[in-house]
Protein backbone atom coordinates (compact mmCIF):
# COMPACT_ATOMS: atom_id res chain seq x y z
CA UNK A 1 0.00 0.00 0.00
CA UNK A 2 1.61 3.53 -1.05
CA UNK A 3 -1.01 5.60 -0.07
CA UNK A 4 1.00 8.21 2.14
CA UNK A 5 3.33 8.23 -0.27
CA UNK A 6 0.75 9.14 -3.01
CA UNK A 7 -0.94 11.73 -0.21
CA UNK A 8 3.17 13.24 0.02
CA UNK A 9 3.72 13.24 -3.98
CA UNK A 10 -0.15 14.99 -3.97
CA UNK A 11 0.63 17.57 -1.34
CA UNK A 12 4.40 18.29 -2.62
CA UNK A 13 3.10 18.62 -6.75
CA UNK A 14 -0.60 20.24 -6.17
CA UNK A 15 -2.04 23.21 -4.43
CA UNK A 16 -5.75 24.58 -3.92
CA UNK A 17 -5.91 25.49 -7.19
CA UNK A 18 -4.77 22.19 -9.05
CA UNK A 19 -7.41 20.09 -10.86
CA UNK A 20 -7.17 16.29 -10.06
CA UNK A 21 -9.05 13.50 -12.19
CA UNK A 22 -10.15 10.87 -10.44
CA UNK A 23 -11.36 7.74 -12.53
CA UNK A 24 -13.20 5.86 -10.12
CA UNK A 25 -14.70 1.96 -10.15
CA UNK A 26 -16.63 -0.01 -8.02
CA UNK A 27 -19.93 0.96 -5.30
CA UNK A 28 -19.63 -0.59 -1.77
CA UNK A 29 -16.64 0.19 0.45
CA UNK A 30 -14.65 1.31 -2.80
CA UNK A 31 -17.10 4.31 -3.50
CA UNK A 32 -16.97 5.19 0.15
CA UNK A 33 -13.14 5.04 0.67
CA UNK A 34 -13.20 7.00 -2.81
CA UNK A 35 -15.32 9.83 -1.78
CA UNK A 36 -13.58 10.25 1.64
CA UNK A 37 -10.51 10.98 -0.55
CA UNK A 38 -11.67 13.24 -2.30
CA UNK A 39 -13.03 15.08 0.91
CA UNK A 40 -9.60 15.14 2.37
CA UNK A 41 -8.10 16.58 -1.06
CA UNK A 42 -10.40 19.22 -0.56
CA UNK A 43 -10.11 19.87 2.99
CA UNK A 44 -6.93 20.09 3.53
CA UNK A 45 -6.82 22.64 0.17
CA UNK A 46 -4.85 20.19 -1.83
CA UNK A 47 -6.58 20.28 -4.84
CA UNK A 48 -9.47 22.93 -5.81
CA UNK A 49 -11.21 20.82 -8.03
CA UNK A 50 -11.67 16.77 -8.19
CA UNK A 51 -13.73 15.78 -11.42
CA UNK A 52 -14.88 12.19 -10.55
CA UNK A 53 -14.88 10.18 -13.64
CA UNK A 54 -17.80 7.18 -13.67
CA UNK A 55 -18.34 4.74 -16.54
CA UNK A 56 -20.85 5.68 -18.95
CA UNK A 57 -22.68 2.15 -18.59
CA UNK A 58 -22.32 -1.03 -16.39
CA UNK A 59 -18.59 -2.76 -17.12
CA UNK A 60 -19.53 -5.37 -14.40
CA UNK A 61 -22.23 -5.94 -11.87
CA UNK A 62 -19.94 -3.50 -9.16
CA UNK A 63 -19.93 -0.46 -11.33
CA UNK A 64 -20.34 2.77 -10.49
CA UNK A 65 -21.74 4.21 -13.84
CA UNK A 66 -24.74 6.62 -15.21
CA UNK A 67 -25.79 9.17 -17.23
CA UNK A 68 -26.14 12.13 -14.76
CA UNK A 69 -24.17 15.36 -15.09
CA UNK A 70 -23.77 16.46 -11.76
CA UNK A 71 -23.55 14.03 -8.19
CA UNK A 72 -27.49 13.33 -7.94
CA UNK A 73 -25.78 9.83 -9.41
CA UNK A 74 -27.79 6.92 -6.92
CA UNK A 75 -24.88 4.98 -6.11
CA UNK A 76 -23.27 8.22 -5.00
CA UNK A 77 -26.22 9.48 -3.29
CA UNK A 78 -26.94 6.36 -1.53
CA UNK A 79 -23.39 6.26 -0.01
CA UNK A 80 -23.74 9.57 0.99
CA UNK A 81 -27.06 8.63 2.56
CA UNK A 82 -25.11 5.65 4.62
CA UNK A 83 -22.67 8.22 5.70
CA UNK A 84 -25.72 10.79 7.29
CA UNK A 85 -27.21 8.15 8.79
CA UNK A 86 -23.80 6.35 10.42
CA UNK A 87 -23.36 7.38 14.01
CA UNK A 88 -19.95 8.52 13.22
CA UNK A 89 -19.87 11.99 12.92
CA UNK A 90 -17.18 12.33 11.04
CA UNK A 91 -18.81 10.25 8.26
CA UNK A 92 -21.52 12.83 9.20
CA UNK A 93 -19.56 15.94 8.62
CA UNK A 94 -17.78 14.53 5.17
CA UNK A 95 -21.08 13.82 3.52
CA UNK A 96 -22.05 17.62 4.62
CA UNK A 97 -18.72 18.84 2.87
CA UNK A 98 -19.69 16.93 -0.34
CA UNK A 99 -22.50 18.77 -0.58
CA UNK A 100 -21.32 21.98 -0.21
CA UNK A 101 -17.99 21.29 -2.50
CA UNK A 102 -20.55 20.03 -4.99
CA UNK A 103 -22.99 23.37 -4.66
CA UNK A 104 -19.33 25.44 -5.35
CA UNK A 105 -17.99 23.73 -8.08
CA UNK A 106 -14.96 21.52 -5.85
CA UNK A 107 -16.00 18.19 -7.08
CA UNK A 108 -17.71 17.48 -10.73
CA UNK A 109 -19.12 14.38 -11.83
CA UNK A 110 -17.93 13.50 -15.52
CA UNK A 111 -18.83 10.45 -17.56
CA UNK A 112 -15.78 8.48 -18.45
CA UNK A 113 -16.67 8.68 -22.22
CA UNK A 114 -13.89 5.68 -22.78
CA UNK A 115 -15.80 3.19 -20.65
CA UNK A 116 -16.13 0.96 -23.36
CA UNK A 117 -12.38 1.03 -25.03
CA UNK A 118 -10.59 -1.98 -24.96
CA UNK A 119 -7.74 0.00 -23.33
CA UNK A 120 -6.55 4.17 -23.10
CA UNK A 121 -3.35 3.45 -25.51
CA UNK A 122 -6.38 3.02 -28.23
CA UNK A 123 -7.61 6.75 -27.57
CA UNK A 124 -4.28 8.28 -25.84
CA UNK A 125 -4.92 11.50 -28.28
CA UNK A 126 -8.74 11.82 -27.15
CA UNK A 127 -7.57 11.22 -23.60
CA UNK A 128 -4.72 13.80 -23.29
CA UNK A 129 -6.87 16.88 -24.75
CA UNK A 130 -9.71 15.05 -21.96
CA UNK A 131 -7.09 15.85 -19.24
CA UNK A 132 -5.54 18.64 -20.95
CA UNK A 133 -6.06 21.23 -17.80
CA UNK A 134 -5.92 18.72 -15.29
CA UNK A 135 -2.61 18.65 -12.96
CA UNK A 136 -2.55 14.98 -12.36
CA UNK A 137 -4.87 12.15 -12.98
CA UNK A 138 -5.63 9.05 -10.27
CA UNK A 139 -7.23 5.48 -11.95
CA UNK A 140 -8.55 3.62 -9.32
CA UNK A 141 -10.01 -0.20 -9.53
CA UNK A 142 -8.55 -2.89 -11.53
CA UNK A 143 -10.53 -2.02 -14.39
CA UNK A 144 -9.05 1.48 -14.87
CA UNK A 145 -5.85 -0.55 -14.11
CA UNK A 146 -5.96 -3.22 -17.05
CA UNK A 147 -7.33 -0.50 -19.08
CA UNK A 148 -4.27 1.85 -18.70
CA UNK A 149 -1.93 -1.08 -19.27
CA UNK A 150 -3.80 -2.17 -21.90
CA UNK A 151 -5.41 -5.37 -20.57
CA UNK A 152 -1.38 -6.76 -21.26
CA UNK A 153 -1.12 -9.40 -19.18
CA UNK A 154 1.84 -9.38 -16.51
CA UNK A 155 4.06 -12.00 -14.28
CA UNK A 156 2.07 -11.67 -10.63
CA UNK A 157 6.16 -11.16 -9.61
CA UNK A 158 6.92 -8.56 -12.04
CA UNK A 159 7.99 -4.73 -10.26
CA UNK A 160 4.87 -2.45 -11.39
CA UNK A 161 7.82 -0.14 -11.03
CA UNK A 162 9.81 -0.66 -13.91
CA UNK A 163 6.98 -0.64 -16.47
CA UNK A 164 6.34 3.11 -16.28
CA UNK A 165 7.60 3.71 -19.78
CA UNK A 166 4.38 1.67 -21.04
CA UNK A 167 2.16 5.01 -19.58
CA UNK A 168 4.26 7.28 -21.09
CA UNK A 169 1.15 8.09 -23.78
CA UNK A 170 -0.48 10.48 -21.02
CA UNK A 171 0.87 13.32 -20.81
CA UNK A 172 -0.82 14.44 -17.30
CA UNK A 173 1.55 12.94 -14.32
CA UNK A 174 -0.91 9.88 -13.30
CA UNK A 175 -1.12 7.23 -10.03
CA UNK A 176 -3.10 4.03 -10.06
Amino acid sequence: DDSNELVNLLFEMLDGSSILDLFIDNVGPELSANLQFVDYLIENNIVGCVRVHIKDGPYSVSDVWGKAENLKQPHIELTLKEFRQSKDNQLVAIADRIDRFIEQGNIVLKRDKFTFESDYTVVAQDLNEYLKDSSFAIFIGDHQRRKLFGNRRWPHTEDITIVRDILDYIDVPIAS
